[in-house]
């Protein structure tokens, strides 16, 4: 069935309706039998769509639909069965809670550079859904500009794997901040990240916060 036909309405006019376009990705956590019952865990999916909306079709968002999904070996199992399992939030499912903190947290602090939350609507599935009565939500973001590059585009850039692991590297190795930890201006130089016309600033003046005008970023 194409995706064209499906529509999200957020309840809100006709300029609050959506319609899918493209699939960007999905995935899964499903659970198998004991987690559900022995550590009451349930499984969840989403996917992210490209969409516009019916009022205006080059006014283009991106969908993230996360979904409860029942556990292995119930997928074809009666609606009555796979209704028992049904839970109204995500409980435990750390790739929706993190991708729902992170969005409302960017959307709330208003970054210019990741997409924010433009509208999100909380439902529960129908008798024909995958698990009747569970939960589903849509959350709908700003499209940014840009293409997405498959892996073996961006795994072929020039410098790509070792740029990439470096981050990596680094990311497994950072720590929150302690609060005892004192920020000191100067660590833009030590990180490399602004230049001066003297580098050696940042372990000769005792100013946590120096005269940074002459600084280029």
């Amino acid at each position: 069935m194409p995706l064209s036909i499906y529509h999200v309405d957020f309840g809100r006019g006709p300029g609050s309706i959506w319609t899918l376009d493209k699939l960007y990705g999905e995935k899964n956590s499903q659970v198998d039998d004991e987690r559900f019952y022995e550590y009451q865990c349930i499984g969840g999916a989403y996917g992210t769509f490209l969409c516009h909306n019916v009022m205006d079709s080059t006014y283009r968002g991106v969908m993230k639909i996360f979904i409860q999904v029942p556990y292995d070996g119930t997928q074809r199992a009666p609606a009555e069965h796979r209704k028992a399992q049904a839970q109204s939030i995500p409980v435990d499912d750390f790739d929706i809670d993190s991708q729902l903190n992170a969005l409302s947290t960017l959307t709330t602090k208003h970054c210019k550079f990741s997409p924010i939350i433009l509208d999100i609507k909380f439902g529960t599935q129908l008798a024909i859904d995958p698990v009747p009565g569970g939960y589903i939500y849509f959350v709908l973001t700003n499209y940014l500009p840009g293409i997405k590059l498959s892996k073996i585009i961006f795994w072929s850039l020039k410098a790509s794997v070792h740029i990439a692991n470096s981050y990596i590297t680094s990311f497994r190795m950072s720590e929150p901040a302690a609060e005892s930890d004192e920020w000191r201006d100067d660590e833009w130089i030590v990180w490399g990240m602004v230049k001066t016309q003297n580098n050696r600033i940042w372990f000769e003046d005792p100013n946590k916060h120096p005269d940074m005008s002459t600084w280029t970023l």
